[in-house]
């Protein structure tokens, strides 16, 4: 869950293995650029990685203001 903060709006550039994330595995939030536009509260979908299990490293880069929250089920 993003929320924009304070700034009313922000982005957040999403990096998968050290590289900006392909259309190919963006979420339906993420631009052509892996930027997320956060301008309301609310869970953003960052990432759809196709095939079978893989260890990658996500990295998620904040314009300054915006607040990120996780929620953990089970």
């Amino acid at each position: 869950v993003l929320r924009p903060g304070e700034a009313k709006r922000g982005t957040v550039k999403v990096l998968l293995d050290g590289k900006v994330l392909e259309s190919a595995n963006a979420g339906t939030d993420v631009s052509k650029e892996g930027i997320v536009t956060v301008d309301s509260d609310r869970l953003y979908n960052l990432i759809d990685l196709h095939g079978p299990p893989a260890e990658h490293t996500l990295r998620l880069e904040f314009t300054p203001g915006i607040q990120a929250f996780a929620f953990t089920f089970g």
